[in-house]
Protein backbone atom coordinates (compact mmCIF):
# COMPACT_ATOMS: atom_id res chain seq x y z
CA UNK A 1 0.00 0.00 0.00
CA UNK A 2 3.05 2.35 1.08
CA UNK A 3 4.09 1.63 -2.82
CA UNK A 4 0.80 2.68 -4.38
CA UNK A 5 0.46 5.65 -2.66
CA UNK A 6 4.16 6.84 -3.25
CA UNK A 7 3.77 6.19 -6.75
CA UNK A 8 0.42 8.06 -6.89
CA UNK A 9 2.73 11.43 -5.23
CA UNK A 10 5.12 10.63 -8.13
CA UNK A 11 2.44 10.83 -10.96
CA UNK A 12 1.40 14.01 -8.97
CA UNK A 13 0.38 17.32 -11.59
CA UNK A 14 1.01 19.33 -8.92
CA UNK A 15 4.54 20.11 -8.13
CA UNK A 16 4.22 20.65 -4.21
CA UNK A 17 3.45 16.72 -4.34
CA UNK A 18 6.59 15.66 -6.53
CA UNK A 19 8.90 15.97 -3.90
CA UNK A 20 6.97 14.13 -0.98
CA UNK A 21 7.14 10.85 -0.81
CA UNK A 22 5.51 7.80 2.09
CA UNK A 23 7.13 7.19 4.81
CA UNK A 24 4.86 4.60 6.26
CA UNK A 25 1.33 3.44 6.23
CA UNK A 26 0.12 2.56 9.85
CA UNK A 27 -2.86 1.09 11.02
CA UNK A 28 -5.17 3.09 12.71
CA UNK A 29 -6.97 1.40 15.99
CA UNK A 30 -10.02 2.12 14.15
CA UNK A 31 -9.59 -0.93 11.69
CA UNK A 32 -11.46 1.79 8.79
CA UNK A 33 -8.17 4.02 8.58
CA UNK A 34 -4.90 4.53 7.92
CA UNK A 35 -2.28 6.86 9.02
CA UNK A 36 0.22 7.84 6.20
CA UNK A 37 2.99 9.82 7.40
CA UNK A 38 4.21 12.13 4.30
CA UNK A 39 7.82 12.83 4.31
CA UNK A 40 8.41 16.40 2.23
CA UNK A 41 11.38 18.51 2.10
CA UNK A 42 12.45 21.38 3.56
CA UNK A 43 11.64 24.04 0.47
CA UNK A 44 7.54 22.84 1.11
CA UNK A 45 5.40 23.69 3.70
CA UNK A 46 4.03 20.75 5.16
CA UNK A 47 1.07 22.34 6.15
CA UNK A 48 0.17 23.08 2.31
CA UNK A 49 1.14 19.92 1.51
CA UNK A 50 -1.44 18.47 4.03
CA UNK A 51 -4.28 20.31 2.52
CA UNK A 52 -3.12 18.91 -0.89
CA UNK A 53 -3.08 15.35 0.36
CA UNK A 54 -6.64 15.95 2.13
CA UNK A 55 -7.86 17.35 -0.97
CA UNK A 56 -6.08 14.81 -3.55
CA UNK A 57 -7.80 11.88 -0.98
CA UNK A 58 -10.27 10.51 -3.08
CA UNK A 59 -7.58 9.93 -6.01
CA UNK A 60 -5.39 8.32 -3.29
CA UNK A 61 -8.37 5.94 -2.23
CA UNK A 62 -8.83 4.90 -5.42
CA UNK A 63 -5.19 4.24 -6.11
CA UNK A 64 -5.68 2.08 -2.67
CA UNK A 65 -8.46 0.37 -3.71
CA UNK A 66 -6.82 -1.03 -6.80
CA UNK A 67 -4.05 -2.46 -5.26
CA UNK A 68 -6.11 -3.97 -2.31
CA UNK A 69 -8.48 -6.70 -1.99
CA UNK A 70 -11.58 -5.74 0.43
CA UNK A 71 -15.07 -4.89 0.87
CA UNK A 72 -14.67 -1.37 1.91
CA UNK A 73 -11.26 0.58 1.02
CA UNK A 74 -10.01 2.39 4.39
CA UNK A 75 -10.15 5.81 4.58
CA UNK A 76 -6.82 7.67 4.77
CA UNK A 77 -5.20 9.83 7.32
CA UNK A 78 -2.43 12.10 6.50
CA UNK A 79 0.30 13.37 8.77
CA UNK A 80 3.31 15.40 7.54
CA UNK A 81 6.55 15.38 8.65
CA UNK A 82 9.96 17.01 7.38
CA UNK A 83 12.45 15.13 5.73
CA UNK A 84 15.28 14.00 8.17
CA UNK A 85 18.65 15.41 7.59
CA UNK A 86 20.73 12.98 5.74
CA UNK A 87 17.79 11.15 4.23
CA UNK A 88 17.80 10.36 0.40
CA UNK A 89 14.35 11.11 -1.24
CA UNK A 90 12.42 8.16 -2.32
CA UNK A 91 12.91 4.66 -0.87
CA UNK A 92 12.57 1.26 -2.39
Amino acid sequence: MRRTLDLALAEASDERLLGAWVREVLPNPDVGRLRVVVEVGPEVDPDEVLGLLNAAQGHLRAEVAGAIHRKRTPDLMFQVVPRESGAGSREP
